[in-house]
């Protein structure tokens, strides 16, 4: 078996980024997709997987080292590929003829046509030409509604697109390391089959009900209550780990305060005025600019921008993770059930997975005071917080 070195990939901008999880160690097999390592930044946490299966022949890293792109994890000795037997060649009589008398030929369903739909990548936030990593279907393919198409991965996260509808792949438009933008086409799917000559019955339509509240509308293994720093790293992580997951934000938009309206906001204007401090100073070396002009509104637009790149890369990894995301304030009915008031007026109650009851949920209240209620001990007379 040969022994290849596994590096870092490509993880965008980030350098020097800490190792907070080791998940092989040596002597361990591992397959394709296994996760190595996990690393953690400032913006986000990421697996780095084994790009093939074998068996671990030396571990390069451990926990608390900082590593880059093309850093050395491991020695990995690469299982060989299985030989392909060779192919039988088959070959048959051709059926007999059948009589004149008996009609055409049945050739398994009645003519028809399909409808068929292009798929284009949907609204991924600011993103551009993001690269794809993987293709999960090909040509002839039978796919049910949010069944996994291609993953992306940008500098900042890693998301899943998936089927809007289910249907069978007629034609695939795209391959691994070709990059997409929104309203690129994916594939072309045929979704049914429409009789010739046979009129399409609509179902009736019925007016829209207002949501009514009613005791396990959603049910989750773990419900988080609120979405900042301590919420959402909560949310994605019990995700990765298999667990469905309720979050629940009253902002319309994942990262809490520090997101929003807090750290990232603070840090794009104090940047701005840095610079502008740092050129004051160039006085001294003979270099001198006239005084500033600035525009608010333009200063508002670039604080803007790049909170809704670090927001919008957070829905994104929400989806690709199946994460149910709700928005509104969430308050407990019981120590089991918690109902989500929504700004629309609607009301949605979550309770837990396999009997109706929340057994595990997590406070990331942020800057909010927590209050103990009756029925939910805090650890150690403290609660979690998320603020910067």
């Amino acid at each position: 078996m040969a022994t290849i070195e596994v590096k870092v990939p490509d993880i965008g901008d980030f350098k020097d980024v800490p190792i907070i999880e080791v998940h092989a160690a040596p002597g361990a097999k591992v397959s394709t997709e296994d996760p190595l390592i996990t690393l953690e930044s400032d913006k986000a946490t990421m697996e780095v997987p084994a790009p093939q299966a074998g068996t671990v022949r030396e571990l390069r890293v451990k926990v608390g080292d900082r590593v880059s792109e093309g850093n050395v994890i491991l020695l990995l000795e690469a299982e060989a590929a299985v030989a392909t037997p060779p192919k039988d060649r088959v070959s048959q009589a051709a059926a007999p003829t059948p009589p004149a008398d008996r009609g055409p030929a049945n050739y398994g369903s009645p003519s028809g046509v399909y409808d068929t739909i292009e798929v284009k990548v949907p609204n991924i936030g600011d993103f551009k030409n993001v690269e794809i990593i993987e293709v999960h279907v090909a040509p002839g393919a039978e796919l049910e509604v949010e069944a996994p198409l291609i993953t992306l991965e940008s500098d900042k996260a890693s998301m899943e697109i998936p089927s809007p509808v289910a249907g069978t792949v007629a034609e695939l438009e795209v391959k691994t390391g070709d990059r997409v933008s929104e309203g690129d086409v994916i594939l072309v799917m045929h979704t049914g089959e429409a009789r010739v000559g046979a009129a399409i019955e609509m179902p009736p339509r019925t007016a829209v009900q207002p949501p009514v509240a009613m005791p396990g509308d959603l049910h989750a293994e773990l419900l988080v209550l609120g979405a900042g720093p301590g919420g959402y790293t909560a949310a994605f992580r019990a995700a990765d780990l298999g667990k469905k997951v309720v979050l629940v934000e009253r902002w319309p938009t994942l990262g809490g305060v520090c997101l929003n309206v807090g750290c990232i906001p603070s840090k794009a204007l104090l940047h701005t005025a840095s610079v502008i401090d740092e050129v004051k100073q160039m006085a001294a070396h003979g270099i001198s600019y006239s005084a500033p002009q600035i525009d608010l509104a333009k200063l508002r637009t670039h604080k803007e921008k790049v909170v809704g790149k670090l927001t919008g890369g957070l829905a994104g990894m929400a989806k690709a993770r199946r994460v149910t995301v709700l928005e509104g304030v969430g308050k407990f009915l019981d120590p089991h059930h918690l109902e989500v008031a929504a700004k629309n007026g609607g009301v949605a109650c979550c309770s837990q997975v396999s009997d109706q009851k929340i057994n595990n949920d997590v406070y990331a209240g942020g800057q909010r005071r927590a209050v103990s209620a009756s029925g939910f001990p805090m650890q150690g007379g403290k609660a979690a917080s998320d603020s910067c």
